[in-house]
C-alpha cells in the first residue's frame, strides 16, 4: 500500500468502527427506537448493516492503495454516517467515540476540496484539515458543557456523579476516591474544560505546540477511562497518529487562488450550518440526548440536589452507610449511599415500570442498583430497604417518585 502510515491508522479505525456498528446493528435493542427515524434508516440492521460494513472496507482500502482517491474517502464517510444514524436511532443513541473518525475524514475531505480550488497539490494539507476537525471536536466538548450548565459544570458533585453513574458498587479504587473528594473532583473538571478546550485548538498550531495539545488529549482520555470506565480508544488512536511527536512537519503550501478556495470553504460550512439549525434534523439530533422511554420532553442534565424528598445529603441510613450524593435528571434520580469500609453504592430512582424489576421496588417507586453480586448478598441491601421505604411512606398517590422539579 501507498499510504503514509498516519492513514494506515485511520482507515484502521474506520474498519474497526465499521465491524463494532455491523456487530451493534445485528443484536438486539435494548430500548425502543427513535419515534422519528424513518423506515428506511431503521431497515438498516443485519445483513444490510454487514453489506454497508462491507462497501466501507473496501472503500477504505482502495483510499490506502490510491491516497490521492478522494471518491473512495467521501464513500468511506457515507457509509460510517449512515450505519451510526443506523445504530443511533436502534439504541439509545450515537456512541459519540465513532464521531471522530467521521469527522476526520470530513476534514481530510475539505482540505483536498480546498487544496483544488486554491490550485495547490500538497498531501499535508489534507492532514491539517483532519486535525482542524478532530480539534473541532474537543472544542465543541468543551464550549457544550460551558454552553449548557455554564460555570456550574466545575463543580465538586458533577464529575463524581459521572463517575459513579458507570461504576458498579464494587468498582475501582480510583472512583471510591474520587466519590470521596470534591475538591479533587471539582480541580479534575475544571481541568477537562481547559485540555478539551485548549488541547483543541493547540492541533491547529504546528510544531510543538500541537505534540503538546496531543499529549493532553491523550492524557485526558486515559484520566476518563480511569476513573469511569469509558474508554475512548478511537480519538486516541488518531491523535497519536496524526498529532504523535514522531509525525513529520508539513510543508506550507503556496496557493495561487487562496482566496477563491477561502470562499467555497466558507459558503459550505454555511450551508452545512444552516441545515443543521434549520431543517427538521435539528429536533431529530435532540431526540438522540434524552431517553427513549420518555414520549416528549427536552434533554436535561444531571442536576446536583442537596435533598430529594425525605433523604438528605449527608445523612446516616442504616449499617454505617450513608447519602453521598443526590442528583436529579429528566426521568430518574441517582442515590448514592457510601460506607467508611465498604465503599460507595448507586440507587436510580424511577416511576413504576420504567425498567427491570428490582428487590427495593415499591408499589409507588422503583429502585434500581449497579453491582455485580445477587441482591441477597450485597452489603447495602438493609440501607436500600430503608431508603426505598422512606421514599414510598412519602410519595403521595399517583405521585411516581419525589419531585425533581
Amino acid at each position: 500500500m501507498n499510504a503514509p502510515w498516519c492513514w494506515r491508522v485511520v482507515a484502521g479505525v474506520a474498519i474497526v468502527d465499521l465491524l463494532g456498528l455491523a456487530l451493534e446493528l445485528g443484536a438486539a435493542a435494548s430500548v425502543p427506537a427513535h419515534p422519528d427515524a424513518p423506515a428506511w434508516l431503521l431497515a438498516i440492521a443485519g445483513a444490510p448493516a454487514w453489506l454497508l460494513a462491507a462497501i466501507g472496507v473496501v472503500a477504505a482500502l482502495r483510499w490506502l492503495a490510491r491516497p490521492r482517491a478522494t471518491a473512495a474517502i467521501a464513500a468511506l464517510w457515507l457509509v460510517l454516517a449512515l450505519l451510526v444514524e443506523a445504530a443511533a436511532a436502534h439504541g439509545p443513541g450515537p456512541w459519540r467515540a465513532r464521531f471522530f473518525i467521521g469527522a476526520v475524514l470530513l476534514g481530510v475531505m475539505a482540505a483536498r476540496g480546498w487544496s483544488h480550488r486554491a490550485g495547490v497539490r500538497d498531501d499535508g494539507l489534507a492532514r491539517t484539515g483532519a486535525m482542524a476537525c478532530l480539534g473541532g471536536c474537543y472544542v465543541a466538548a468543551a464550549t457544550s458543557k460551558l454552553g449548557g450548565a455554564g460555570p456550574g459544570w466545575i463543580d465538586g458533585d458533577t464529575l463524581r456523579a459521572v463517575a459513579l453513574s458507570h461504576a458498579h458498587v464494587d468498582g475501582a479504587a480510583l472512583t471510591d476516591w474520587l466519590a470521596r473528594a470534591p475538591a479533587a473532583a471539582r480541580a479534575l473538571a475544571g481541568a477537562t474544560v481547559i485540555v478539551q478546550l485548549g488541547g483543541g485548538l493547540g492541533l491547529l498550531v504546528a510544531g510543538r505546540t500541537r505534540v503538546i495539545a496531543a499529549a493532553s488529549l491523550v492524557a485526558f482520555h486515559l484520566g476518563v477511562a480511569a476513573f469511569t470506565r469509558i474508554g475512548y480508544w478511537q480519538p486516541v488512536a488518531l491523535l497519536l497518529a496524526l498529532a504523535g511527536p514522531w509525525s513529520r512537519a508539513d510543508a506550507a503550501p503556496q496557493p495561487q487562488h487562496a482566496a477563491r478556495a477561502d470562499r467555497a470553504v466558507l459558503l459550505a460550512i454555511a450551508v452545512a450550518i444552516a441545515i443543521a439549525w434549520l431543517s427538521p434534523l435539528r429536533r431529530y439530533a435532540a431526540a438522540h440526548h434524552r431517553t427513549r422511554l420518555l414520549d416528549a420532553g427536552e434533554s436535561v442534565a444531571r442536576e446536583p440536589r442537596a435533598s430529594l424528598g425525605p433523604l438528605v445529603r449527608g445523612e446516616a441510613i442504616a449499617d454505617g452507610w450513608a447519602v453521598d450524593a443526590l442528583a436529579c435528571e429528566s426521568d430518574r434520580a441517582m442515590i448514592v449511599l457510601r460506607h467508611a469500609a465498604h465503599g460507595r453504592a448507586v440507587l436510580w430512582l424511577t416511576a413504576p415500570g420504567s425498567g427491570p424489576r428490582s428487590p427495593f421496588d415499591r408499589a409507588h417507586l422503583q429502585l434500581g442498583y449497579e453491582a455485580t453480586a445477587a441482591a441477597a448478598s450485597l452489603r447495602f441491601a438493609a440501607a436500600a430497604v430503608v431508603v426505598a421505604d422512606r421514599l414510598e411512606a412519602a410519595a403521595t398517590t399517583g405521585t411516581a417518585m419525589p419531585p425533581c422539579g
